[in-house]
């Protein structure tokens, strides 16, 4: 059968290939490239993380379970994904993290005592860091710790302000916290450094699902799926689709600078039973669950 498919590549290549074609081909990859989980930003049901949400949030604060472990929102700006996580688990626990004045008000507002705001930040080291948004608003959901975000991608008229920046493990560290049953990250380009400042939480296996975007953002700070894989060891990396999600691995080839949500489950956590189902094993094999020589578990699709 494998012989059959290359033929076919090779006449669709003959084909399609074809300066005429272009802007069927650019077509026919914004449709590929959408259907694979990338592009889907207009709300949390396109995106995937409504579904998503539904589906693990039950583990961890439906009947018979014991609500112990807590949801950091890190990037929360006005609330949306909060208030989905309400709705679905009205028991959660969740801290809401984010920098913007405007905004912080605007969490409270909406929110209320259901939430907890923390008006910092997060990053991989405590401290102060420039926060940049558009010329004359007040608190976008483009707001960047990185202003070539604004210089080079957005190209937009942009200010600053100071902000304060805490880590995951020192806030956590603080507060007494011993389980995190979803660190989900939207910093519009910081998630890297965001999981950099939860490296001993992560260690310690503290943390379950790790929610991040990965998107054109990355070609400013450089940074790959590869390297989130190097951050997360022991945890199986999907991308997030409207009703569903697809594994992935830390092959080049995944590496589009384009929206999407990626989501990392930690193996050995029981919320994993939720993802580990036959649809992985048709997409990507199988998945390999090894222990490297300091005792870590580590996962690779193949």
């Amino acid at each position: 059968m494998r012989w059959i498919a290359v033929r076919i590549a090779a006449l669709l290549v003959r084909m399609l290939a074809r300066t005429r074609f272009q802007r069927l081909n650019t077509a026919l990859f914004t449709l590929s490239i959408r259907g694979l989980g990338m592009l889907n930003y207009r709300n949390l049901e396109e995106s995937g993380e409504a579904y998503f949400l539904k589906k693990v949030l039950p583990c961890y604060y439906g009947s018979g379970t014991a609500a112990r472990a807590v949801v950091l929102d890190v990037g929360a700006n006005v609330g949306n994904y909060s208030r989905t996580i309400l709705k679905i688990a009205p028991g959660a626990r969740v801290y809401c993290f984010e920098p913007h004045p405007a905004n912080v008000s605007r969490l409270e507002s909406a929110l209320g005592s259901s939430v907890t705001v923390v008006p910092v930040a997060v990053g991989s080291a405590p401290g102060t860091l420039e926060l940049f948004d558009y010329e004359g608003t007040t608190g976008s959901s483009h707001a960047s710790l990185h202003k070539e975000v604004f210089e080079q991608i957005l190209q937009r008229p942009h200010h600053s302000q100071c902000v304060p920046v805490t880590t995951i493990d020192e806030f956590v560290e603080q507060r007494g916290i011993d389980a995190i049953a979803l660190l989900k990250v939207d910093v519009e380009g910081h998630e890297y450094e965001v999981l950099k400042g939860a490296a001993r939480v992560i260690r310690e296996r503290k943390v379950d699902l790790v929610q991040f975007e990965f998107n054109e953002m990355n070609v400013i700070t450089r940074v790959f799926l590869a390297d989130f894989f190097a951050l997360l060891p022991g945890f199986a990396f999907y991308r997030l689709l409207p009703t569903g999600w697809l594994p992935i691995t830390e092959r080049p080839i995944e590496n589009v600078f384009a929206f999407q949500n990626i989501v990392a489950v930690r193996v050995a956590a029981s919320v994993y039973r939720v993802f580990a189902t036959r649809h992985d094993e048709r997409w990507s094999g199988s998945i390999r669950v090894s222990e490297a020589g300091d005792g870590e578990v580590r996962t690779r699709i193949r």
